[in-house]
């Protein structure tokens, strides 16, 4: 086991000391509610016996995987914690924690990509880590990494299938805009988040390009949204030029980017 370990268990029992329990519909699967129980009583194993019956009658109750994921975790059993996360991030990725519990897990079980991948999506959906522990694993990963950071298309099907989809429609709605003066700078926006998000680097870079063009960059989310494209492809100066732009324009970064920014000015 790392010698990492130590460290990064503290912090995930500060943060999983206690189930996530959502109020479900008033026909609410008794099996998730007994999973509940036996959490709270202490017996794992059956509670992840009653999640698993839960789960057989309601395949999508992401709360029931992500509690099995939490007592995982308890037992040190990291890789079965980090597919019962993966599980929950294809149903609804903004449950509980998820993110940052795979993110540790994964760090734990020495995949630093996905770690600082899931880092890193954790942060775009506004769900920063904890600054110190961003910053370590952020640090790790900068002495290994090679190339851009993990795609969605290896890690989450589903979420990545529904990207895809939006795409299609945001480039379909682009083509019929395209005759008109009207402006197409919040399209290109949005379009090259979701490229980026599915690990397509070189063409959502080429997208908010355009779209800085577009609106002559008085949008401070496409330069936001550029400067970390610029970063996950390696192109720091880039990164930092934007990232300042961003800010001019009254762009308030999570504390996780602002802190990313300051470790890549250092360096530079």
């Amino acid at each position: 086991m790392f010698k990492k370990k130590i460290f990064v268990l503290i912090l995930i029992f500060v943060f999983l000391a206690f189930p996530v329990c959502w109020i479900i519909a008033a026909d609410a699967d008794t099996n998730f509610e007994k999973g509940i129980s036996y959490f709270d009583q202490g017996d794992y194993e059956k509670a992840l016996t009653a999640f698993q019956s839960a789960l057989q009658e309601k395949p999508d109750l992401a709360e029931a995987y992500y509690n099995m994921g939490i007592i995982y975790d308890i037992q040190e059993k990291f890789p079965e914690a980090i597919n019962a996360y993966k599980w929950v991030i294809q149903i609804d990725p903004n449950v509980g924690e998820v993110l940052k519990n795979i993110a540790i897990d994964c760090y734990l079980t020495g995949n630093l990509k996905e770690s600082m991948y899931y880092i890193t999506l954790a942060g775009s959906m506004g769900k920063p880590v904890d600054n110190s522990l961003y910053n370590r694993i952020s640090t790790e990963y900068a002495r290994e990494a090679k190339g851009t950071i993990i795609s969605l298309d290896q890690l989450d099907p589903m979420l990545s299938k529904q990207l895809k989809a939006e795409i299609d429609t945001l480039e379909k709605g682009l083509e019929k805009k395209a005759a008109s003066s009207e402006d197409v700078s919040a399209d290109l926006l949005a379009l090259g988040t979701r490229y980026r998000r599915i690990g397509n680097i070189k063409k959502a870079i080429e997208t908010l390009t355009r779209a800085i063009e577009t609106d002559k960059g008085n949008n401070y989310m496409v330069n936001a949204e550029l400067s970390l494209c610029y970063f996950l492809n390696g192109q720091n100066d880039l990164f930092i030029k934007h990232f300042k732009e961003a800010k001019v324009m009254g762009f308030k970064p999570s504390l996780s980017l602002f802190d990313l920014h300051s470790w890549v000015a250092a360096k530079n």
